[in-house]
């Protein structure tokens, strides 16, 4: 158990800590790549933006998801892994958003709204999660047991 709130405190800070580096980095700069373009907005909101005028009801369901994420990770060690990833992405985007009053985003694809490293980890840690509960429980049992039930 030790080892893994360690494991979990050492692999978070460095994600968190080269999430906010890459953010520091590339703050206010617009660099045009081949594949993509590092494009700097400032995202009060959530998600696609959406929420734009609701900062402080965001950072409070952040702290609630956090202490959610942080509990999972203790309890369901098979989703570890997920909920690093997850706990790790919401912590950084909620340092911005404590410290700023927005969320930094930079990486811009063209075809999908601009986004973090951290938004990044979020995605990471959801598609890792539906892979482990569709490897456990196979894919038919999931549909079941959380849409229809």
């Amino acid at each position: 158990m030790k080892r893994n709130i360690k494991f979990l405190l050492l692999f978070s800070s460095a994600l968190i800590i080269l999430d906010q580096l890459t953010k520091y980095i590339f703050t206010n700069k617009i660099i045009n790549l081949v594949i993509f373009s590092i494009n700097y907005i400032e995202n009060k909101g959530i998600i696609f933006g959406l929420f734009q005028e609701e900062g402080m009801k965001i950072i409070l369901a952040t702290f609630v998801l956090i202490l959610l994420l942080i509990l999972m990770t203790i309890q369901e060690k098979k989703y570890f892994y997920s909920f690093v990833f997850l706990l790790s992405g919401t912590l950084s985007n909620l340092i911005d958003r404590m410290l700023l009053g927005y969320v930094r985003d930079f990486i811009d694809f063209k075809i999908w709204p601009v986004f973090n490293l951290a938004d990044s980890f979020i995605v990471v840690g959801v598609f890792l999660l539906i892979y482990l509960m569709i490897k456990e429980k196979g894919f038919k049992k999931i549909i079941k047991l959380n849409v229809f039930t």
